[in-house]
């Protein structure tokens, strides 16, 4: 009976950690940026009553044992980081990240705003190429508090406009001119153009015309041409104009 008690309260305890995270949970739905948490319970130890395979009075073998559990217990409490809906918080100094993309700074406010005392904020470099999960920006008030007034400031500067901006990618589908005499007529392989599809791929862009041209302005300029009446987004020219430096390639490119 005892046992049954004690096996019983380590429920109520397990139980009650439960709600204390749901309600945690349900008091944040609207807090910018919460992450739910949920929290995780194992079983106790278990006494055994008897053990399977064991001899019985009448010669024959238990198919199965008797274990009672001792009960339960809290492991963890895990929070979850999925993405969640986007809110507009009307706060230059909020950002939301969704996908790859393209991410620029306005460094001017930037700089701005890291003159101030007590408060910083770093960013990964503007101009650069994102994936998701990648880690942008990151703020830090020094010491650990900070006056309201230093705050305002800080959103004075920063303005209403946002601080941090991530372009999506809208170029899907790439053609590639490939120069050079040698790899047109087979002499070495292509190693140029492997290389230009797998950064594509890193930009999301997919690689759907593909055109080796032999040397000559006259040549490569025929090939870029015939490019350009192709349904592709982009053309990127590779092969001798990137080991050559006399190569034709970029004459052909002014045409």
């Amino acid at each position: 009976m005892m046992r049954s008690l004690y096996t019983g309260a380590t429920g109520m305890v397990a139980q009650q950690l439960n709600i204390d995270v749901i309600s945690n949970n349900l008091a944040n739905v609207n807090t910018t940026g919460f992450k739910k948490s949920r929290a995780e319970f194992e079983d106790l130890m278990y006494q055994t009553m008897k053990i399977a395979g064991s001899i019985t009075e009448g010669d024959n073998r238990l198919p199965v044992g008797i274990q009672v559990g001792m009960g339960v217990r809290p492991t963890a409490v895990h929070k979850f980081f999925t993405q969640g809906d986007f809110q507009n918080t009307g706060n230059a100094l909020d950002v939301a990240i969704e996908g790859d993309g393209f991410f620029q700074v306005d460094l001017q406010r930037l700089e701005a705003i890291n003159m101030l005392e007590e408060v910083m904020i770093a960013t990964r470099h503007s101009n650069t190429a994102v994936k998701k999960n990648d880690k942008l920006a990151g703020t830090r008030v020094i010491p650990l508090i900070i006056e309201e007034e230093r705050l305002k400031e800080v959103e004075r500067i920063a303005g209403g406009k946002p601080l941090l901006t991530l372009t999506p990618y809208t170029l899907k589908k790439a053609g590639v001119v490939t120069t050079g005499s040698e790899v047109f007529h087979g002499r070495i392989q292509d190693t140029f153009t492997p290389v230009v599809e797998n950064k594509l791929k890193g930009y999301g862009i997919t690689m759907t015309e593909h055109i080796v041209s032999d040397d000559g302005v006259e040549n490569v300029a025929n090939a870029i041409a015939q490019m350009r009446q192709r349904d592709v987004d982009m053309i990127l020219c590779t092969g001798g104009m990137s080991v050559d430096p006399d190569d034709n390639t970029p004459g052909a490119i002014k045409q």
